[in-house]
């Protein structure tokens, strides 16, 4: 058999990570305290400073977390500020230039040369308003940069006027020295020459962000000086150019209307800017309302568990359960327990029993079919060779064709046609296996394999079944049935059904018919017909007397030739003391 892929790095660590964050959650038990907001971390590990160490962490990394979706929203918040203050600068440009374009529509302004004056003027007055704008972004990204330098200090983190490429790098070659020194103290000491040279170091850095601080706010304040200056200049050229008109016409009343509006506008722009520069330089950790009462001591003495208390609880519950189970089971009992039933009560041979297997590599389980073939010595694959022997016994020209049915779903039909269809091609017969439950296929679970096309495309013409055949490494071909959208009534009763098995029945030595099960689907009844043999499987100790009883009738009714029942799904530990080898 074909090894599974190997597993990539990056798919290694995800595997690791998720173990690893499965038995912290294991341990973890969170409980809060009545209808306080006090909530208890628990966490149980057989080391007791594994235990405190973990819920000490828990907590603080919840506190980080919070800060950090704090600090998320402000950034958000910021972003979105700024676009709207984008939006209200545009708003009072446009409001000014609304007014000063009034003013030249209207002549609210005149003179001997008005048209020249009056344009002059509008010009200033759209010169000033920008100005305007331009000085107030000036300082308040120069209040935001001293705010930060103020606020953080060498070490931290800052976005916002004040970063810079330069800053940045200084940074981080902070945070590494500084990881650095704490290394080389706990390795050296304090006083070691590669801790004193490391402080040396430090110092430089720290001297050269503020130097770099500095110079930024340096820049920041020359360019506020001159937006100041030629914001000044231009008022007083307007100052000059205003000197030089009359008083307003009868349009005044218009014209003071538009300036209310031009200063509402301007008053806004101002109110958002001042949320704007809060924002920047808002404290993430401000506003996190969850603190750490007090720290996890390590425990003295395991909490739990009282191994006397639970013994004895556990002997009581024991008995109790023991005794109990075995009154109730003798009471509401009604499937098959010993195979010796089988005989007496359904006047049927027992062909085989299937015990349940539980793979014994949890990490990487096998499935039944890969089971049977790398576990030859096994009691499910005993059981199988048992059931093919049986076959063969009572089969006409090595087996012919076989039809595998049960009363009631979930029985193992499907797993049982694979295993006894791998068992059979390793004794060198040829194999099909044809899915025949149109409904709920059961073929391609027990495979783990699908097919886009399968029996009704090969009924219908629509495809050839060398193309849609499925094989596996003993040799087994598979023949699915894919569900679709599409109504399979009377498709088993057509003529072409029949020459399908006959041109089955020639080309392979054993056919395997994985049927619906009988109570549940009527089309079983018509399956059985072109069998030669037909199998039951019944769950031991699950499917209940009746409907075996009644499945065999319905079957006995129609012809088909059941031969003898399965027992599947046994407990392994009770077969193998019924057969006591």
């Amino acid at each position: 058999k074909t090894p599974p892929p190997a597993l990539s790095d990056q798919e290694q660590a995800a595997q690791r990570r998720r173990a690893i964050a499965g038995s912290l959650l294991y341990g973890l038990k969170i409980k809060r305290q009545e209808s306080t907001r006090i909530v208890y971390l628990n966490y149980s590990s057989p080391s007791p400073k594994l235990a405190a160490d973990i819920a000490n962490e828990w907590g603080l990394q919840y506190i980080a977390q919070k800060i950090d979706q704090n600090q998320a929203e402000l950034q958000n918040a910021g972003s979105g500020m700024a676009g709207r203050l984008e939006e209200l600068r545009n708003e009072v440009i446009a409001r000014e230039q609304a007014l000063a374009d009034y003013k030249v529509a209207n002549n609210l302004m005149t003179a001997g040369t008005a048209t020249l004056t009056e344009s002059e003027i509008s010009a200033l007055n759209r010169q000033i308003a920008s100005h305007r704008l331009e000085l107030a972004e000036q300082e308040a990204t120069l209040s935001t940069a001293r705010q930060q330098l103020q606020n953080t200090g060498v070490s931290a983190e800052t976005s916002g006027p004040i970063g810079s490429r330069v800053l940045t790098t200084l940074r981080l070659k902070r945070a590494q020295i500084t990881r650095q020194i704490a290394d080389l103290q706990a390795t050296y000491g304090p006083r070691h020459p590669q801790v004193i040279a490391a402080h040396d170091q430090l110092t430089d850095i720290d001297q050269q962000i503020r130097i770099e601080g500095d110079r930024i706010l340096s820049n920041l304040e020359a360019e506020v000086d001159i937006d100041r200056r030629r914001l000044g200049q231009t008022q007083s050229s307007l100052g000059a150019a205003t000197g030089q008109l009359a008083a307003a016409n009868s349009a005044s009343a218009d014209l003071s209307q538009l300036e209310n509006d031009a200063a509402a506008a301007q008053e806004i722009f101002e109110h958002y800017l001042e949320l704007y520069k809060q924002s920047l330089t808002a404290n993430p950790s401000q506003n996190i309302h969850a603190r750490q009462i007090s720290l996890a001591r390590i425990p003295s003495e395991p909490s739990s568990p009282n191994l006397v208390m639970a013994f004895v609880i556990a002997l009581g519950l024991g008995t109790i359960a023991g005794v109990g189970g075995v009154f109730t089971r003798q009471i509401f009992e009604t499937g098959i327990i010993a195979p010796g039933d089988i005989g007496y009560k359904l006047g049927l041979p027992h062909l085989a029993t299937l015990v349940k297997v539980k793979s014994p590599a949890k990490s990487a389980p096998l499935s039944l079919p890969d089971y049977v073939v790398q576990n030859p010595g096994s009691a499910f694959a005993e059981g199988l060779r048992g059931l093919r022997t049986s076959l063969l016994y009572t089969a006409n020209d090595h087996g012919g064709i076989i039809a595998i049915t049960s009363p009631l779903p979930s029985e193992g039909k499907s797993t049982t046609s694979v295993c006894l269809a791998r068992a059979m091609a390793l004794s060198g017969q040829s194999v099909i296996v044809v899915e025949c439950d149109l409904r709920r296929p059961g073929l391609s679970r027990a495979l783990g394999r699908r097919a886009d096309n399968g029996l009704i495309e090969v009924l219908q013409g629509d495809a050839n079944l060398e193309d849609v055949t499925l094989s596996d490494d003993t040799g087994v071909d598979y023949l699915l049935a894919p569900r679709k959208d599409r109504d399979v009534t009377g498709v088993f009763e057509a003529p072409i059904m029949d020459r399908f098995v006959t041109y089955l029945r020639h080309k392979y030595d054993i056919v395997i018919l994985d049927t619906p099960p009988v109570l549940a689907i009527a089309e079983t009844q018509i399956l059985t017909k072109f069998a030669d043999q037909t199998i039951m499987l019944v769950r031991w100790a699950k499917t209940p007397m009746r409907a075996v009883k009644a499945a065999l009738s319905g079957l006995r009714q129609t012809g088909g030739p059941v031969i003898g029942i399965v027992l599947t799904q046994m407990d392994e530990r009770l077969f193998k003391k019924s057969t006591l080898y």
